[in-house]
């Protein structure tokens, strides 16, 4: 036997402290009135001790109906739906271009941010890719932990350069022992990378079932690398390095991987959002959760049964 709500201890005091308040001052005032030789003769001691008895058994009763007792197991089938989404977010220096402002890799972060603060039932994952790829958070359904990570990512945590493949690779590895559940994954990037390196994991992301989208940050007409301190990046004649958007590398790499091609240059950061949800797989599946099976009412049933006690004894 179990109370959920045992926290509530004090109440069955606070009742017990009243009562006997009540019958300490109630045997004064009887013991004044009955004194009287004439009146002894009316005294019913033992309809008055069962009454009590009575009033004592209900305050228990009532407290332990409100302690919400349980005891015994109870099995519930349910259905639940979500998916296993991975994140591949690119960490090269060129995501640190302010034409999407804040800044490219903040606005992925709040894309990010968005999916996983909306999500219902998901796991999520976070890999970080350029010229390396890590993986950050493995899957897991702790939003606040995940959000923790997410927020200390930039490209200081990863070797400079692009390599889109092996980021792909890292988020298969992620998803192969995802079992009845949707799998997705959503890749963050400016399309600043070399084309054609992901064949192989193209043909495993048809195999695997995985649902893939490709966001698109940044503008056509790009701008500055602003790095850490201050300063624009500048190659090593000393000009300064600009980046663009790569349209055309990215609809070569949603065609090869059969993927959702979003642009936010052409799409609100919440239409994004809202077409990723609607368009990814959720896999419903039904399990069973055991509980402890709630008897309050029992203990509510004696309180009201001591009450009808009580009436019925001071009557007698």
């Amino acid at each position: 036997m179990g109370f959920e709500r045992l926290n509530l201890w004090w109440f069955f005091l606070l009742l017990l402290g009243v009562y006997f308040i009540h019958l300490f001052l109630w045997l004064k005032k009887r013991k004044k009135i009955f004194s009287a030789k004439n009146l002894k003769i009316l005294e019913r001691k033992g309809a008055i001790l069962l009454g009590e008895i009575s009033v004592l058994l209900g305050i228990i009763f009532l407290s332990i109906a409100l302690f919400s007792p349980t005891w015994g197991e109870g099995k519930k089938k349910i259905e639940a739906s979500g998916s296993d989404m991975v994140f591949i977010l690119d960490l090269s220096n060129s995501m640190l271009c302010e034409d999407s402002p804040p800044s490219r890799l903040k606005a992925a972060k709040s894309l990010i941010s968005q999916l996983v603060i909306r999500g219902k039932g998901d796991r999520f994952a976070i890999i970080g890719f350029a010229g390396e790829a890590r993986i950050f958070s493995p899957l897991t359904s702790s939003k606040d932990g995940f959000l923790k990570i997410l927020d200390f990512l930039g490209p200081e945590v990863v070797k400079q350069g692009t390599n889109i493949g092996v980021g792909l690779k890292k988020g298969l590895g992620l998803l192969s022992g995802s079992v009845k559940r949707g799998k997705v994954i959503i890749i963050l990037t400016d399309g600043e990378f070399n084309t054609g390196r992901w064949g192989e994991e193209a043909v495993a992301l048809g195999k695997e079932g995985i649902r893939t989208f490709i966001v698109g940050i940044g503008t056509k007409e790009g701008g500055g690398i602003k790095m850490s301190d201050g300063t624009f990046k500048r190659d090593n004649l000393g000009r300064e390095v600009l980046t663009a958007l790569r349209p055309e590398t990215l609809e070569k790499l949603s065609s090869d991987l059969k993927a959702d091609l979003l642009i936010l240059e052409s799409l609100s950061p919440i239409e994004v959002v809202k077409r990723i949800e609607s368009r990814a797989e959720k896999v419903s599946r039904f399990h069973y959760i055991t509980y402890s099976v709630p008897r309050y009412y029992i203990f509510t049933f004696l309180f009201f049964l001591s009450i009808l006690g009580f009436i019925y004894w001071r009557r007698r």
